[in-house]
């Protein structure tokens, strides 16, 4: 049974936006009821702020990313995350390697610089979610190049960086198309000479 993702939503509390990372089922009741909405964000959202305000005097490590306007230290913390992702961009493009297991060492990584994205299955979700919307803001900006011209907009936030991981997997995926057109030619070449050798003689 595959692991339940989760999906991020907003949630206005008294003119603050708070960032969520929820099952669907959850996501549908909070948009559709103000009230649980409310209690949701002041039983776990600002809860958690407090409780990462208190960790931060006392280990250095905060929770980032649970408020829809980017602090300096979200920003910071994306920087971090863009910077581990690159690290082991190989290891993503390597289909050998378990993504969950990646996003895992990844969030235990920020934790040690001290920044919390959470633990265990909401860890992954939240840093797959965050390169997903990272992705898609580049994609959508290179796109509009494509229309325009690069000097028409601004590129996005970390638009260079996500270049670098998205030009890394274009010449890795690349890669990997080519050596499987190799060896499908090899395999085509070799079975070519074989069935030469079984192929009877020709007799007068």
């Amino acid at each position: 049974m595959g692991e339940e993702k989760l999906v991020e939503i907003s949630i206005n509390h008294e003119g603050e936006d708070f960032l969520a990372f929820v099952r669907l089922e959850t996501a549908n009741v909070l948009l559709n009821d103000p009230e649980a909405a409310s209690n949701y964000v002041r039983k776990h959202l600002i809860s958690e702020q407090q409780n990462a305000q208190h960790s931060d005097s006392n280990t250095g490590v905060i929770s980032v990313w649970s408020t829809k306007r980017p602090s300096v230290k979200d920003s910071k913390a994306t920087e971090i995350f863009l910077e581990l992702r690159q690290k082991y961009a190989h290891e993503f493009d390597d289909k050998k390697h378990v993504k969950t297991q990646l996003w895992g060492k990844i969030a235990r990584e920020m934790y040690a610089l001290g920044f919390d994205v959470g633990t265990g299955r909401d860890a992954v979700e939240k840093l797959r979610q965050k390169f997903s919307n990272l992705q898609k803001q580049y994609m959508k900006h290179v796109s509009h190049m494509k229309r325009t011209g690069e000097e028409k907009k601004e590129p996005p936030p970390f638009f260079s960086e996500m270049r670098n991981i998205m030009s890394n997997k274009h010449k890795s995926d690349s890669k990997n198309l080519q050596d499987t057109l190799e060896a499908c030619s090899s395999s085509s070449v070799q079975e070519s000479e074989t069935d030469d050798l079984l192929a009877p003689a020709f007799v007068m």
